[in-house]
């Protein structure tokens, strides 16, 4: 998983510095005027537009060419952009295109060829779906486009009906950034054309939009036909994706459904045998987190291999709760479970009867190692040793989460080239990665013992009064054990793993009398079992953030901008 992270780090730095470079280019140039010809027409769903577009400008400098981002889409709707010819001084220009951002970007010139001083560009493209059809028939445009670096000396913009019974209201302009209300143009009609014109020179991120409202005539809506017809290569796209999602629900469905149990809790008053608090925790959710851990500091506590020590200092009225742990019992060869032993490795540097170490101050390269093994071996015993989780499952589990991020990787590079298959092959990551962390599965043996876990949780976690109702009915449990020190202690680790130690020692009040030999603390002048569960809880806490810390573990309305068309540009 390291790797997989640091790899899309890589593809996000790459992609980063790629948008970063597109949108630099080479800026040592003035356009003197940016004229654009519009010729609407309603022979198309959404209306028609041929544009021609002359871009006069001068170079200060050497350059190649220029950049023409177009938008793809209109209003949620793709405008199926077909560019019909580039010219440079009246003769034609190569030019290449790539999609970048929403854009067709045009680049314009030759590699290998340097040119200087005035030039004019002339771009002609056909678009469609152009027109506002919501209240109004309205024609709504960017000229220029707010996506340059370069000023605009004058800016033109010509509007004309191809069909004569389409009659122009109501025309306006706005100037000016993104936003921008200013109105700094002027608006005339020459030649049964609307002339739009820039009364001042437009700065670099300025743009200036119109608008022409149409009485007369029909433009007709897209439809579900339309958006599908559009969408197609998309939809085709789409097909991979699913399959592969289908494919690993299938393998789910097979191999990660849990089998079902008795379906009934009953109260249990013991531990399953030979389980650990840690393995207890890890049978519940699947998961050895932190709460796990700190449980078995405290059974290696309450079995006598170490002490805690708490210290409270108060700062400004607020109690400061730290902890040290200490080795009271060496263990022999073999004595601890492989995940306990781990933990008492990466806590001591040397095992010595009374050596002493603060929480807060572990190994931090040491104690990510131990917290790793620890986790390893705890789900390496469910699943070899007692055979409570299913081998295939739990493989299955990781390849389905490599599988998954992996799916993502490539989705990044395919999003250039098919929008549909990147989303698809998205859906299928998140089907992958979203059913690996539901795949393990306990086996038929370990849903019999996860029941009997959550029995026992419902013992440690009754309240008395609900505990009396329940030996008082029909389906009363079997007599629970009496309420002793020794029991308290026993099963308070798997409390601590289970989440209930709260709920656990409120049962002991007024049978626990003095803090156990386990645990030491500075700041209790009165015992009582609300303090003890209070420290416990403090307790569990601390271990946990020592454990995350070291374990590696989102008269018009309108404005400037916001229209059709538009886009920006640069040079290269």
């Amino acid at each position: 998983m390291k790797i997989l992270s640091s790899l899309l780090l890589v593809i996000l730095g790459l992609f980063l510095n790629a948008h970063i470079a597109s949108a630099q280019g080479v800026n040592n140039f003035v356009i003197n005027n940016f004229k654009a010809s519009y010729v609407i027409d309603n022979d198309a769903v959404g209306g028609s537009l041929l544009t021609t577009e002359t871009i006069d400008l001068t170079y200060s400098a050497q350059n190649r060419g220029i950049l023409r981002a177009i938008p793809e889409e209109h209003r949620g709707y793709s405008t199926k952009l077909d560019v019909r010819s580039v010219e440079r001084d009246g003769k034609k220009e190569p030019f290449t295109t790539y999609s970048d951002n929403g854009n067709i970007v045009l680049k314009i010139g030759d590699p290998d060829v340097y040119i200087t001083g005035r030039h004019s560009y002339k771009i002609v493209y056909y678009q469609e779906r152009i027109m506002r059809l919501d209240d109004s028939r309205e024609f709504y445009w960017d000229i220029n486009g707010t996506g340059w670096s370069q000023p605009f000396e004058s800016v033109i913009a010509e509007v004309s009906f191809k069909n004569k019974q389409l009659k122009p209201l109501s025309p306006y302009c706005f100037t000016g950034s993104l936003g921008s209300k200013e109105q700094a143009c002027s608006i005339s009609e020459v030649d049964n054309k609307i002339v739009f014109t820039s009364k001042r020179i437009l700065k670099p991120g300025e743009n200036m939009t119109l608008s022409v409202q149409v009485n007369g005539g029909v433009f007709s809506k897209p439809g579900v036909a339309d958006v599908i017809k559009d969408n197609i290569g998309n939809i085709v796209g789409l097909l991979p994706g699913l399959v592969l999602a289908g494919y690993a629900v299938v393998l789910w469905h097979r191999n990660g459904r849990d089998y079902k149990g008795r379906g009934v809790i009953v109260t249990e008053y013991q531990p399953p045998e030979d389980l650990s608090p840690a393995e207890v925790g890890m049978l519940a959710d699947y998961k050895v987190n932190t709460r796990d851990l700190s449980a078995t500091l405290i059974d290696l506590a309450v079995r006598g291999y170490i002490r805690l020590h708490e210290t409270e200092k108060r700062i400004l009225g607020f109690k400061s709760r730290s902890y040290e742990v200490e080795i009271i019992k060496i263990a022999s060869p073999g004595e601890l479970k492989p995940h306990e032993a781990s933990l008492i490795d990466g806590i001591f540097e040397d095992q010595v009867l009374g050596s002493r170490v603060a929480m807060n101050s572990l190994d931090k390269t040491k104690m990510h190692n131990a917290v790793n093994d620890s986790r390893e071996n705890i789900e390496k015993n469910l699943v070899n040793t007692y055979g409570l989780l299913e081998k295939r499952a739990n493989s299955m589990s990781k390849w389905f989460i490599i599988a998954g991020s992996i799916l993502f990787f490539i989705a990044f590079f395919v999003f250039q080239l098919s929008v549909g298959l990147g989303i698809g092959l998205i859906v299928s990551g998140l089907a992958f990665l979203g059913l690996g962390l539901v795949m393990p599965r306990r086996s038929p043996e370990g849903v019999e013992i996860y029941e009997r876990i959550k029995g026992l949780e419902l013992y440690m976690n009754t309240a008395e009064k609900d505990r009396l109702k329940m030996l008082q009915g029909v389906d009363r449990p079997y007599a629970e054990p009496s309420k002793t020190v020794e029991l308290f202690e026993k099963l308070l680790p798997y409390a601590v793993a289970l989440g209930v130690e709260k709920s656990w020692a409120k049962q002991f009040d007024g049978i626990l009398t003095d803090l156990p030999s386990w645990y030491e603390s500075n700041s209790a002048s009165t015992f009582n079992v609300a303090y003890l569960a209070s420290g416990i809880t403090s307790a569990t806490s601390s271990f946990s953030k020592s454990f995350e810390s070291n374990s590696g573990s989102s008269g018009s309305s309108g404005s400037s901008g916001g229209g059709g068309g538009g886009g920006g540009g640069g040079g290269w």
